[in-house]
């Protein structure tokens, strides 16, 4: 069965299943829509349903070799073929069957592990010593049996971790055993009984490799946390050509949800070299990162990599944002609101041209109050209030309208602010006296009119032109404090 899918989740357990199925390619590619969840659950069924077959006559049999010395029993097991020997050993005492298994060949014992209920076996394994083990797992090793060899990694102990890692000198077989892992608390368990040499080079066998990319990526997702983070530093520390390659492969196999949030855990000091690669700079490839961390829901992890990207490429991610439509533009907002990122939010804007900031200011979001307020107070405090006008023109009356009553609140300060800045913008006053122009309440008028009786003269006259093209004033005259 060759890869049907980039989904790394469902090629797993499309290959536990082919240990059971023999199914022409057309027949693998349906069951590839079915999602890992409905694959998993078949091939659970299909174990228990065919480890149930005869389980009452097995377990008659099992229940004579109490009658039976150990040297005999192995002998037994010899003499009826590890399929089984594998099916006898499941009904047996676990701690009974462990001192079977020790008088065992390590060739012989892996195939009976290979035929074994998976349920069953794994208390057996528990109980066998380390070296017999990590004899076990070199053999596998050779017959490239990493699939078994990931199943029963759950059930080893701790010395038995330890003697395998130190006697399988091959990195990338340790990797690709530790992707078939199935309980990720125990991968977790294992990843930190490696010291972090030997974990270095393991994770390096994954960058080394095309075909072991994704499998990397994978385990450094489903660690737990602070481990995430090691072995993310560890990725983050190859060569630029290396990381190109990773990208080629998030890219190719949708794996940037792996990617961003082992990204989003890594120190800090690394995100320049990360977000500036050159395969960062291709546009598809940025169209699926951003779509991938509004479908993974990562965007305010994601956020912050960007502040550290160069200018040309905030340039490129704020064009390709807003390209993939409102519904995108609204998700990076809103994460932007949620995690107080206003600072990119406004940085990015100043490379958005009359189409993208009109879209903008369409956005539902764009005319909530406390997005307006947010983005008011950061606009004052940043310098950017110039970007803050631009937008505001484009709003529609009940836009404005908030815009006003917000500030206007605290004696005017936000009003200050932007009167200040509307000196050295290009339409500044214009911008002003447009926003301005939708109040009608009398008291918002007076304390109007008292902001503006605060400003020099120069800056009066200025105001009164322009309020006068918007129809302002004449209102705004009347409401003058005497």
């Amino acid at each position: 069965m060759n890869d049907l899918t980039p989904n790394l989740e469902i090629q797993v357990e499309l290959e536990k299943l082919a240990q059971y199925l023999t199914l022409d390619d057309t027949t693998w590619q349906a069951l590839v829509d079915a999602g890992a969840a409905n694959l998993r659950e078949l091939r659970e069924h299909i174990e228990q349903e065919m480890y149930n077959q005869h389980r009452k006559g097995f377990q008659h049999l099992a229940s004579w070799t109490r009658w039976l010395s150990i040297k005999q029993l192995a002998k037994l097991a010899y003499a009826i073929g590890a399929k089984m020997a594998a099916r006898l050993v499941g009904e047996m005492d676990p701690y009974f069957a462990a001192k079977v298994a020790r008088r065992l060949t390590p060739d012989f014992l892996g195939e009976v592990a290979a035929q074994a209920d998976p349920r069953k076996i794994r208390e057996v394994i528990r109980r066998l010593p380390a070296e017999l083990i990590s004899q076990v797992a070199l053999k596998q090793i050779q017959e490239k049996q990493f699939l078994l060899l990931g199943r029963f990694a759950d059930a080893l102990s701790a010395p038995s971790i330890r003697e395998v890692v130190n006697t399988v000198k091959d990195d990338g077989a340790l990797l690709t055993i530790a992707f078939y892992m199935e309980n990720t608390t125990q991968l977790s368990n294992v990843i930190r009984m490696i010291d972090n040499s030997r974990l270095a080079s393991i994770v390096r066998s994954g960058t080394e490799n095309a075909d072991l990319w994704p499998k990397a990526i994978w385990v450094i997702d489903h660690v737990e946390g602070e481990l995430k983070s090691r072995l993310g530093n560890i990725m983050a520390e190859q060569d630029e050509r290396t990381l190109d390659s990773l990208v080629d492969v998030a890219h190719r196999q949708q794996l940037w949800g792996p990617v961003l949030r082992a990204l989003s855990v890594i120190n800090p000091r690394y995100h320049r070299k990360i977000v500036n690669l050159p395969s960062l700079r291709n546009s598809a490839v940025l169209t699926d990162l951003v779509n991938a961390a509004v479908s993974k829901n990562l965007l305010e992890e994601t956020l912050p990599l960007v502040n550290a990207m160069q200018r040309d490429y905030r340039e490129v991610v704020a064009h390709t944002a807003l390209r993939q439509g409102e519904e995108v533009a609204e998700a990076v907002v809103q994460a932007a609101h949620q995690s107080g990122q206003w600072d990119l939010i406004l940085d990015l804007a100043q490379f958005l041209g009359d189409d993208e900031r009109n879209m903008l200011a369409r956005l539902p979001i764009s005319h909530n109050p406390s997005v307006i307020e947010a983005l008011m107070r950061n606009a004052a405090k940043l310098g950017k209030t110039d970007l803050l006008l631009d937008f505001a023109r484009r709003f529609h009356r009940e836009g404005l309208q908030t815009v006003v009553e917000i500030s206007l609140r605290d004696g005017g300060d936000l009003l200050q602010a932007f009167l200040d800045a509307a000196r050295d913008t290009r339409d500044g006053w214009q911008a002003i006296a447009t926003a301005v122009s939708v109040v009608d309440a009398p008291d918002m008028l007076r304390d109007i009119g008292r902001i503006y009786q605060r400003q020099n003269p120069q800056d009066q006259q200025a105001f009164r032109e322009a309020a006068n093209e918007t129809g302002l004033w004449s209102r705004l005259e009347q409401a003058l404090p005497a």
